[in-house]
């Protein structure tokens, strides 16, 4: 039978090992969910986190190729995403932007915007600049879709 002073330890090293184990997880940004999305010149929208998606289709062994990182990178499914998105910085108004086959990577650092699937499953132009970029609806006259900063 174990001593009063051998439990205590045991108990000390089992409340160590539990406090680790959450100051880990508190820092390690997979385990937290992303709400950001950047905007990247790849060919596909990526989400990092299964509960953006509305709708989603497992896959099996599907991998990706990043020219950009020269690595092959695993998706865990496939689905569509809707984003709130802000018209200007000076308005509160907000639109519904749809992404069709958006990717689910889980070990991505964040979510991914491609600036081309943008521009072809909504005919938006992107304007980058400074403090923020700009979507644009294509026309005669161009119409301010969104922004981010």
């Amino acid at each position: 039978m174990p001593s009063e002073m051998a439990e205590y330890w045991r108990d000390v090293r089992a409340d160590r090992k539990r406090r680790q184990l959450e100051e880990a997880e508190a820092h390690d940004p997979s385990t937290r969910p992303c709400y950001d999305w950047y905007l990247h010149s790849g060919n596909v929208h990526f989400a990092r986190d299964r509960s953006t998606f509305t709708s989603y289709v497992p896959l099996d062994a599907t991998t990706l190729r990043s020219v950009a990182f020269d690595q092959t990178i695993g998706a865990a499914g496939i689905g569509h995403v809707e984003l709130q998105v802000k018209v200007s910085p000076q308005s509160n108004e907000t639109r519904t932007l749809q992404l069709r086959d958006v990717f689910h990577i889980p070990t991505a650092p964040c979510n991914g915007l491609s600036d081309m699937e943008i521009g072809i499953e909504h005919d938006l132009t992107v304007s980058y600049g400074r403090p923020y970029w700009k979507m644009y609806s294509s026309g005669p006259e161009e119409t301010p879709f969104c922004y981010a900063g």
